[in-house]
């Protein structure tokens, strides 16, 4: 705001544009005049074109690599590859190997195996274990695709219904199907029965099991298969039970998904099922008897051997219950880990 005298302003304007002030504050500062011999060698050529050094690539590459390989090293490589590569479209056509793990495939499989939300949405699931995956064969139910882990034989039964072979490396095929046997498929999720089926059901329903809050998935895999074997008409699954699509939930029922005889049908409340009252309903229509096994008294109930699968309201509409006694393979299996417990606390350091 306050102007300063004319003389002063000009020396101000001399201070800091005058090139001999070089060591001033905003002052120019003057380039360093360039040596003809600062970057001379005496020994080097007077040619440019000989000074040049060429490095090769394989100066950077890591051991091992392919950029690291000589001409003949890598020529022998690629003799290998596809030598192997004849071999196998010779034995079994051309079966594709899966060896990254930001393959779509394998990306597909782990996704399938960690998603419920993602099995539901693409309708599919995982089946693992070359048994099962023959024996559902038999059936004429085939995978999409059957993912081999590397190193295990491709058996007869393999391709059958249109399934695409892949073969996988140990580093992708953990991803798609941790412990497995070295073989695993995804299957297409069989049709869902309707919960119309349940309320006007055409014939009527002799045997229903109900499965309540069965969380564990290996315990509701094999309930699901003895269901399936005791030919059960109905298995209904409330309460948050664990998906029946989870990879764990297959193995332990081993297929039992793609039969016709006994329908599993869960019943979810986000889905809008009113879980009890349809379980009454059920048990209505059809004249059913709710009947419990429980465990015998003293014996302990860990393990989901004794666990009650119905609560009071959801087995009768007055709330009442029918208790039959344990049968004997069940009492046989209480009074053996009863007799470990009794071991094992009476084995503890006091």
């Amino acid at each position: 705001r306050h102007a300063l005298p004319v003389g002063v302003q000009a020396v101000s304007q001399r201070r800091f544009l005058d090139p001999g002030r070089a060591n001033t504050s905003g002052g120019e500062r003057p380039a360093a005049t360039r040596n003809a011999m600062a970057h001379k060698n005496p020994l080097a050529s007077r040619n440019p074109a000989a000074r040049s050094i060429t490095i090769p690539d394989s100066f950077h590459a890591k051991p091992g690599s392919r950029m690291a390989m000589t001409a003949e090293q890598q020529a022998s490589a690629v003799r290998r590859r596809v030598t192997k590569r004849y071999e196998e479209e010779m034995l079994w056509g051309a079966v594709p190997t899966v060896s990254s793990r930001e393959n779509w495939l394998v990306s597909h499989f782990a996704t399938l195996r960690n998603d419920a939300k993602y099995r539901y949405a693409r309708g599919m699931m995982l089946v693992a274990g070359k048994d099962v995956l023959r024996e559902l064969g038999g059936m004429g139910v085939h995978p999409e695709h059957l993912v081999v882990a590397e190193g295990k034989d491709i058996p007869d039964w393999a391709g059958g219904g249109g399934a695409q072979i892949v073969r996988a490396t140990a580093e992708a095929f953990a991803e798609m199907g941790p412990n497995t046997d070295g073989y695993v498929g995804n299957f297409r999720i069989p049709d869902p029965e309707p919960t119309e089926e349940l309320m006007a059901n055409q014939k009527q329903f002799k045997r229903v099991a109900v499965f309540d809050n069965i969380t564990d998935p290996g315990t509701l895999g094999s309930m699901m298969r003895t269901a399936a074997a005791l030919a059960y008409d109905v298995v209904l699954l409330v309460n948050h039970c664990a998906d029946i699509y989870d990879h764990r939930v297959v193995a332990a029922a081993r297929g039992v998904h793609f039969q016709t005889l006994t329908k599993f049908i869960s019943l979810r409340a986000e889905d809008g099922d009113d879980a009890y009252r349809i379980v009454n309903h059920v048990a209505d229509r059809n004249n059913l008897t709710p009947v419990l096994f429980g465990a015998p008294s003293g014996t302990p109930t860990t393990g989901g051997l004794a666990a009650e699968s119905m609560a009071p309201s959801a087995l009768a509409p007055d709330g009442g219950r029918a208790r039959a006694p344990a049968p004997k393979w069940l009492a046989d299996a209480h009074a053996a880990r009863a007799a470990k417990a009794a071991s094992s606390e009476s084995n503890a350091p006091g």
